[in-house]
């Protein structure tokens, strides 16, 4: 997407992406859902903004040793189109950072 990633699950799973995996305080992770739903202009926070730009979805990810952990992800919401798929699943190297 240019200055900014987006992603979209392929269904394939050998696929990856690389990303961050942030640990929420128990007792604001509601307030920090809804503050990052309204960064990423998902449907529940910002009303009248449709399609949303991202959805948000409960997923199963790895740390960089293996262990797997429940997560939220914010999934691209259109389709990839003809945006250049990130084999390496590295966006930041990808944009040479």
């Amino acid at each position: 997407m240019g200055p900014y990633p987006a992603a979209v699950p392929s269904g394939e799973a050998e696929d990856r992406i690389v990303g961050e995996l942030f640990l929420l305080d128990p007792g604001r992770a509601a307030e920090t859902l809804r503050e990052l739903d309204a960064y990423e202009g998902c449907p529940d926070a910002v009303s009248g903004h449709e399609p949303a730009l991202y959805v948000r979805a409960r997923e199963v990810v790895h740390d960089a040793v293996g262990t797997a952990h429940p997560a939220w992800v914010w999934w691209w919401n259109r389709g990839p189109g003809d945006l250049p798929r990130i084999g390496s699943g590295d966006w930041i190297r990808h944009r040479g950072g």
